[in-house]
């Protein structure tokens, strides 16, 4: 049975203005999309229908510390009769079951395919650099409940004084630069390298753009397949300053085509990768910082230095995307609420989409304002989209359904960040030592 032919009746359950909310922010169709090419369709007419599940999981990664049940009166889940009367709300044991049955192959294609959308709705000329698409790598970690499943599954990480106490999941990320949308993840255990999972994902990083990584990604063999000419598919990366290279051509002041000699190691292990590259190096001083950085922009015309060296520092945009993640939508909880592996991947994938959720409309505020979405602050925006999913549950007329929207666009619009100094300069520093106790390790049964 198709699930167009049993939507109607999954969202009838719904109340009306969810479906109007739904429909504006997330096509059903993108559900039923990503439901059928995994087989999670809800054949029968239950409480938790599949896509209602997805709305569930993604409401936990808005409303974050709040309960399922909580978060299914937020969204207005909670199924109704055929005289629309509402019913019971569904037990813990229910909402873990229906998880179950979604799985977390059919979340992970519900942000393979929004991602996909919402990425390519976004004008080039206003996230891009010189006609490319400015895309961020880069990685991080999240810490799981320490349960016999998910320390089988993902492992713990090392520590000084031995094993880590929890679980720990590798997040390796592609990110727009300018709207900080999330368009790929790779996932991996404690002990996954970032250059491994970079490995899987590098492949599938989409032609007219240009990566910006930072210098542990400073692998010839990984950075080789990234620049693909045919594509229109170049890299930026800081060098570490080890690299000899010989001179081909000057630019400019700093600016030069050079070409690096592949290490030998490298080669032997991937016999496809050439004996030389041909790259751009461009040498400048930020602040009082000497800064190299090599890339594939190798037309000095179309790719002034000057312009390239500024491109660099967006990098540092995936490392305030992951702090807005991790701080502000997951309200600084360091570990996820799943017990079993298959609910850790479901509640990262779910965590991506509410993030991409908000901002989405954070970048469709940003262009009625003619500023970037940068200068929309993402707390405050988080604040107001879980706000208005509650404010707007109650049924109203669907002549109203129009208003809601432009009502929580108005609201964004007064979020409006000042410009950002570039003179701020913080070092780093560690604000909170390590503790001097031994760890407390689980009773033997």
């Amino acid at each position: 049975m198709r699930l167009a032919d049993v939507l109607p009746d999954t969202l009838s359950q719904c109340t009306h203005q969810l479906v109007a909310t739904a429909r504006d922010r997330l096509d059903p169709t993108w559900i039923e999309e990503a439901l059928q090419s995994t087989g999670a369709v809800s054949v029968r007419r239950r409480k938790l229908p599949a896509d209602v599940v997805v709305w569930l999981v993604i409401g936990a990664c808005l409303f974050a510390g709040q309960a399922f049940d909580q978060v299914i009166r937020h969204l207005g889940l909670t199924p109704r009769t055929s005289r629309h009367n509402l019913q019971a709300p569904p037990s813990s044991g229910a909402v873990a079951e229906a998880r179950k049955r979604l799985g977390d192959r059919a979340m992970k294609s519900v942000f393979e395919v929004t991602a996909r959308h919402w990425s390519s709705a976004q004008p080039v000329e206003q996230v891009g650099f010189c006609g490319l698409r400015v895309l961020c790598v880069d990685g991080f970690s999240v810490r799981t409940p320490d349960t016999g499943s998910n320390f089988a599954e993902f492992g713990k990480p090392a520590s000084r004084r031995g094993e880590a106490a929890y679980p720990v999941v590798s997040v390796v990320a592609l990110m727009e630069a300018v709207t900080h949308l999330v368009i790929d993840v790779e996932l991996g255990g404690a002990n996954a390298s970032e250059l491994v999972l970079f490995d899987g994902l590098v492949d599938r990083i989409p032609g007219a753009s240009v990566t910006l990584v930072d210098r542990n990604y400073d692998s010839v063999w990984h950075l080789w397949r990234l620049g693909d000419p045919s594509r229109e598919r170049h890299w930026l990366a800081r060098s570490k300053g080890r690299k000899q290279a010989r001179v081909i051509e000057e630019f400019g002041p700093g600016d030069q085509l050079v070409e690096i000699q592949t290490p030998r190691e490298a080669r032997r292990k991937h016999p496809e990768l050439p004996d030389r590259i041909t790259v751009r190096r461009i040498h400048y001083t930020a602040e009082k910082t000497e800064v190299t950085v090599l890339t594939t922009l190798t037309d000095p015309k179309r790719y002034p230095a000057a312009d390239v060296a500024r491109l660099y520092h967006q990098r540092w945009e995936i490392e305030m995307a992951i702090d807005d993640m991790k701080t502000e939508q997951r309200d600084s909880a360091v570990t996820l609420r799943s017990k079993a592996p298959v609910g850790i991947r479901q509640e990262l994938y779910g965590l991506l989409v509410a993030h991409n959720l908000v901002r989405v409309e954070m970048a469709h505020s940003a262009a009625l304002l003619g500023v970037p979405p940068t200068r929309i602050s993402f707390h405050r925006a988080l604040l107001v989209v879980c706000d208005h999913l509650c404010a707007t549950v109650e049924v109203s007329p669907p002549t109203k359904w129009a208003d809601h929207m432009v009502l929580l666009r108005s609201r964004l619009q007064h979020l409006l960040l000042p410009e950002r100094r570039s003179d701020r300069h913080y070092p780093r520093a560690m604000k909170m030592p390590v503790g001097r106790y031994a760890r407390k390790l689980p009773t033997p049964r």
